[in-house]
């Protein structure tokens, strides 16, 4: 049977976890699977759902059972280029790790899963981030994702140069989404920060510092991966003003994510996941 590359990704990642923790026994490197903080952060005043370093090193078993239960039973749809196939992958390597708290119903749009499933799909084209964020758009409005209950894409960090108009692509961005929230009500829409390399790059941080500021004044859900990735498995960050992805979890071009940032962004994916499927961190 020929294999899909969506379905060979997933089981590369099953198998890497497999070789990382013994086939889901208890070993030293379950701190990878799990995270090491001992207390759940606190809730944004103004409501907004940010979901950044601090739950990606907070301990995962803070998250009930029932919690992760809901987030299973959401419908998303999720667009994305290499580094999100990365995240599906640490998704993978969780589920294999723990299938109990971490099943995973993973599906190729325009197909769904009454029940919970992870729609994903290659979003536009890299390099042209304005080609993203109009198919998210289509996509959303296109009849297809009838029920969806979450909807996100990210920016590939291949997306920006040095010459990239922040104000521009961001203003574009905002509106997009803003009006994306305004005709589907129903759907939870998370922004998300672009994906950082181990080389800084100027234009990519103001734009994450930028659309941090706007999700904490409007109340909006962010999926912050620049600062999961910009920050070591201890909590500290790297790079201090000019933040950097931290190079151990970094594949050989110091950017797209070996199996631990996968995995780092995989919990951090579940925590997301169960805020919007209702748990409030309590």
């Amino acid at each position: 049977m020929v294999q899909s590359p969506l379905r060979q990704s997933v089981l590369a990642a099953i198998a890497l976890a497999g070789m990382c923790c013994g086939g889901g026994t208890t070993s030293a490197s379950d701190s990878l699977f799990d995270g090491t903080g001992t207390t759940v952060p606190a809730t944004d005043p103004n409501q907004a759902v940010i979901i950044d370093h601090r739950q990606a090193y907070a301990n995962a078993a803070l998250i009930p059972d029932s919690a992760l239960s809901e987030a299973r039973s959401l419908e998303v749809l999720f667009g994305h280029q290499s580094v999100g196939q990365n995240i599906l992958d640490g998704l993978a390597a969780l589920e294999n790790h723990s299938p109990s708290r971490y099943k995973l119903n993973l599906q190729a749009y325009p197909t769904f899963k009454a029940g919970g499933c992870i729609s994903q799909f290659p979003v536009g084209s890299n390099g042209n981030p304005s080609s993203k964020i109009s198919d998210f758009q289509s996509k959303v409005n296109s009849g297809s994702a009838q029920g969806v209950q979450v909807a996100l894409f990210k920016f590939c960090f291949v997306d920006f140069t040095d010459s990239t108009d922040v104000s521009s692509l961001l203003q574009s961005y905002q509106t997009t989404m803003s009006a994306l929230e305004s005709g589907h009500p129903s759907v939870k829409f998370v922004y998300c920060t672009v994906p950082i390399t181990t080389t800084y790059m100027a234009t990519r941080a103001q734009f994450n510092a930028q659309l941090r500021s706007y999700c904490e004044a409007n109340g909006k859900a962010l999926f912050d991966i620049a600062s999961i990735e910009a920050y070591d498995p201890s909590d500290k960050p790297v790079g201090g003003s000019q933040p950097t992805l931290y190079a151990g979890y970094a594949q050989g071009d110091g950017a797209h994510l070996n199996s631990t940032g996968s995995i780092r962004l995989a919990r951090a994916w579940w925590w997301l996941m169960a805020r919007l499927a209702g748990w409030n961190e309590t």
